[in-house]
């Protein structure tokens, strides 16, 4: 199927213009917009000396507007190549702290220009943004039952997150450069788990947290980085490395002990190989190593819930993280039975109004008590139609983006699900999968060579 295509004569209308007329526009302002731009760096350069001396941070962040948006207007693919490997940055941006990240920003930057120009007619991206679509609308009734500016943000937010991860996704495929990006993904998760098998050394075996980074989140996104290493085309030029940078993805992933990122992996491991139905002797391998590795680590976690010698009494710690999380869902099952259709609101817990003030670490239980059964048929509609969308689409990422999907989801019942960079990669990849035609692989292959 043909994949998304710039400037396209036929193309659906943008706001009642016609992509053609808007490229027109944007060419024919291009121009105006560069010598407004250096002027303005003029004005910086000539007074940036004295605002630093009154807002450093001011000083920094002038220069830096300007040549973005400098970039931005010449249309260079930069922003939306270095969307990816800045799903790692996940600290979040004052005075927006309890919803937008660096991660975020950078997918908006990114994916800004190409959401405009995107002849969406002959996408097949329209089909998940029809997934996303329902989804945001009947989470929306949630968000009008329940009002809250929590909850109103974080609607948004994963608005913009899927969407946009979608739109870089596929204009990366277009654009020849979703090698670029991908290599540069994995050489930051690599540095990475360097990093977090350093901590777990110098911690004696401690749980690592590279960075600053959670480890959950650090786990979620090396779980990616392995499946992304393990399932990318031969010609992304890893054949080479493959191997010992799986090693080495590995052992970090293990370094941060994100129990729920493994489990996650498994799951993301078996999808694939059922998917691509071409059971080699790397893939039989990888599966069988996968789910020995879920065995023994569900087995170490159920070992917890055994009853003490000669006691009736749980082993596990009553402030552990595995009964904290138990804890977390019943009272969170307790406010959705409360509101069973339309839930307490998106982002209840951070209202206030209720004893549970945390995410209940499980996707399903938060999303029924967020947005009640309505909600909980919103998700379905989301995953189930971006996975129905890949696989009547066909090609060579099609296994990858739907490994990742599963990955995520899978983690995210035993973890925190909607967070900014570890969610951006699955859909960024899904965009990409459904973006992707026999002849992306020649304006790759062009772009790579120039």
């Amino acid at each position: 199927m043909a994949g998304p295509v710039l400037h396209d004569r036929s193309g659906t209308r943008v706001f009642g213009i016609s992509p053609l007329t808007l490229s027109r526009v944007w060419r024919g302002r291009q121009s105006i917009l560069h010598v407004l731009l250096v002027f303005a760096a003029l004005v910086v350069a000539v007074t940036d000396g004295a605002v630093a001396a009154a807002a450093p941070a001011l000083a920094v962040a002038l220069p830096s507007v300007c040549l973005s948006a400098a970039l931005l207007v010449s249309g260079r693919p930069l922003f939306a190549i270095v969307a990816v490997p800045a799903v790692w940055a996940g600290e979040r941006l004052e005075p927006l702290n309890d919803v937008v990240s660096i991660s975020d920003a950078a997918l908006v930057v990114g994916g800004f220009v190409p959401m405009l120009l995107l002849e969406w007619r002959r996408s097949a991206l329209r089909g998940a943004m029809w997934s996303l679509s329902a989804f945001e609308t009947l989470t929306l009734l949630a968000v009008v039952h329940a009002p809250s500016l929590a909850g109103a943000a974080e609607w948004a937010h994963r608005l913009f997150l899927v969407s946009f991860s979608l739109v870089i996704g596929a204009y990366l495929v277009q654009s020849g450069h979703l090698r670029t990006a991908v290599r540069l993904f994995l050489t930051v998760s690599t540095v990475l788990a360097v990093v977090a098998v350093a901590t777990a050394v110098a911690t004696r075996l401690g749980p690592a947290y590279p960075l600053g980074l959670h480890k959950n989140y650090a786990g979620s996104l090396l779980a990616s980085a392995i499946l992304v290493a393990y399932a990318v085309p031969t010609r992304y030029g890893l054949a080479s490395v493959r191997r010992p940078l799986i090693v080495l993805l590995i052992l970090g992933l293990i370094a941060t002990q994100s129990h729920g990122a493994v489990i996650g992996l498994v799951v993301g491991l078996v999808v694939h190989t059922l998917m691509v139905r071409r059971f080699s002797t790397r893939q039989i391998v990888a599966m069988v190593m996968g789910v020995v590795m879920g065995v023994v680590l569900m087995t170490l976690v159920g070992l917890q819930f055994l009853p003490a010698p000669d006691t009736n009494s749980i082993v596990v710690s009553k402030f552990g993280p595995i009964a904290t999380r138990v804890q977390f869902q019943q009272q969170a099952l307790d406010i959705w039975q409360s509101s069973p259709v339309l839930g307490a609101g998106i982002r209840f817990f951070s209202t206030g109004h209720f004893t549970l003030q945390s995410d209940p670490h499980n996707v399903v239980v938060l999303t029924l008590a967020e947005s009640g059964v309505v909600g909980l048929l919103a998700l379905a509609v989301l995953l189930c139609g971006a996975g129905t969308t890949l696989r009547r689409h066909g090609g060579v990422l099609v296994p990858l983006a739907m490994a990742l999907l599963v990955a995520r989801f899978t983690h995210g019942l035993f973890d925190v699900y909607w967070v900014h960079g570890s969610q951006a990669l699955p859909w960024i990849m899904v965009g990409a999968a459904l973006a992707w035609r026999r002849e992306s692989e020649g304006v790759a292959a062009a772009t790579d060579a120039s």
